[in-house]
């Protein structure tokens, strides 16, 4: 907790500023578990306490790998808003991940890199855009006699079953 991250601080030789440490706290929002020992923490808590420790100094830039990673729907959340936060703070924020739909929801930019090598940079809009898959599914008790005028109007039909289709290839306003 408070003790550890005064530990951490005095490990990076940084002089320590209390301004930074109650900043550090306030984004990590551990609440009064921050004064419990580290092993009573949860998977999403150590999470935060982590994110703490890179906030102290109030870097420039922030890189985290997969922050997310093991965290239920609410530490996701949370890691989304401080990680948005931060950002709209004027600080880069690096984040690899290998959940598109959640770098979409926070993430301007996207870099997509293989191994060793830049195979994509852009918006993630435009990413999406490029190489999203993207489809709706029609059920209709009569599916059959939609396939024709699907095709017509240039979309590419998958059966599913009797009375669900696959629809590619139309733009729909």
């Amino acid at each position: 907790g408070r003790q550890n991250l005064h530990a951490y601080w005095a490990a990076t030789g940084r002089p320590a500023h209390e301004a930074d440490l109650e900043e550090a706290l306030d984004v990590a929002a551990l609440g009064g578990a921050i004064d419990r020992p580290v092993r009573s923490y949860s998977h999403g808590m150590r999470q935060r306490l982590g994110i703490a420790q890179a906030m102290l100094g109030r870097p420039a830039v922030l890189i985290l790998d997969e922050p997310a990673n093991g965290l239920d729907p609410e530490g996701i959340r949370w890691i989304r808003d401080v990680l948005t936060h931060l950002a709209r703070q004027g600080r880069t924020v690096l984040v690899s991940s290998h959940q598109l739909s959640e770098m979409a929801l926070m993430a301007e930019d996207l870099v997509v890199i293989g191994q060793g090598r830049l195979i994509e940079q852009s918006t993630v809009g435009d990413f999406v855009d490029r190489y999203a898959d993207r489809w709706v599914r029609v059920q209709s008790p009569n599916a059959a006699a939609l396939v024709a005028p699907i095709t017509a109007a240039g979309g590419v039909v998958a059966s599913v079953t009797t009375s669900t289709l696959d629809v590619r290839g139309l733009d729909c306003v």
